[in-house]
């Protein structure tokens, strides 16, 4: 048996997710970009605060994973925050009620976007931080241009496998779809004559395959369409008009072995001549 090939196509749903996380992954970087840039800032108020210690060999500020919620007043108006990020900060944790002030950045215009200000501030970042958020948006839309690109083409291969190419497919005629030039009427295969009026049927064109309808290249022995061999005689056209043949006269209609000879005065008086002699014979009898 045969095996089935594995779509490669990406599910909806891992696509959702990876469109999710590379625009998430934008928004973090502008938007600190953009605190540092144009951002306000005003001193807050953590209320909650927690400092794990992951990796004690690890590289600077990559030691311990920092949790930190806060709110701050703008514009007269309440706002809160959160953050998550890798520092070597081992600050105590806050018991319940008890607060830490903090500066926090923002946008005047939109105070939703904040973050705290030693996460969004050039001198407090340092230079591999601003490269990093400077030069991390462009891969972001890079990667997410190419999940597009995938997704895409699969879509458009899947299209072209259920559409078969037009170059491979072979289109036949049948036979049995003839009709007559002179009448109309449809006729059976391998017919030479009319059998309503009795007209000649044209002959087919030299090279051209009655099966399949393939023209003959030169030199061929047997058609590619179909594989009917070319060593038949084939017949030669007649003209566009054909030899139709006239209909009979409407006396010898639907008669068989009538003339239109047989009102002539010699084959009557034969035919009486006949008729005295055979009447005598029955007479004799």
């Amino acid at each position: 048996m045969s095996k089935k090939k594995k779509s490669k196509n990406i599910p909806l749903p891992i696509l959702i997710l990876i469109y999710a996380v590379l625009l998430f992954a934008m928004y973090l970087s502008l938007s600190t970009l953009a605190l540092a840039i144009w951002g306000d800032s005003v001193m807050g108020t953590v209320d909650s605060y927690d400092s794990r210690l992951d990796d004690t060999k690890a590289e600077q500020n990559r030691s311990r994973t920092v949790s930190k919620g806060y709110w701050f007043m703008a514009n007269g108006k309440e706002y809160r925050g959160y953050v998550i990020y890798s520092s070597d900060e081992a600050w105590p944790s806050l018991d319940e009620g008890e607060t830490r002030s903090e500066r926090i950045r923002y946008l005047d215009l939109f105070p939703y976007v904040n973050k705290p200000a030693m996460l969004s501030e050039f001198d407090e970042m340092g230079e591999f931080a601003i490269i990093y958020h400077i030069l991390a948006p462009i891969g972001h839309l890079l990667l997410l241009l190419l999940v597009i690109r995938t997704a895409r083409g699969g879509k458009k291969k899947k299209r072209a496998a259920k559409k078969p190419a037009e170059s491979q497919i072979i289109k036949q005629r049948s036979d049995t779809d003839m009709y007559c030039p002179n009448c109309g009427n449809k006729m059976t295969k391998d017919s030479a004559f009319c059998s309503v009026c009795g007209a000649k049927i044209q002959a087919n064109v030299t090279g051209v395959c009655t099966a399949c309808g393939a023209t003959l290249p030169e030199g061929a022995e047997f058609y590619i369409g179909c594989g009917k061999a070319m060593n038949l005689r084939m017949p030669e056209p007649t003209e566009a008009s054909g030899e139709a043949t006239s209909a009979p006269p409407q006396s010898g209609v639907g008669l068989v072995g009538f003339s239109d000879r047989c009102n002539s005065p010699e084959i009557l008086a034969a035919a009486q001549k006949n008729k005295k002699f055979f009447q005598k014979i029955l007479q004799k009898n």
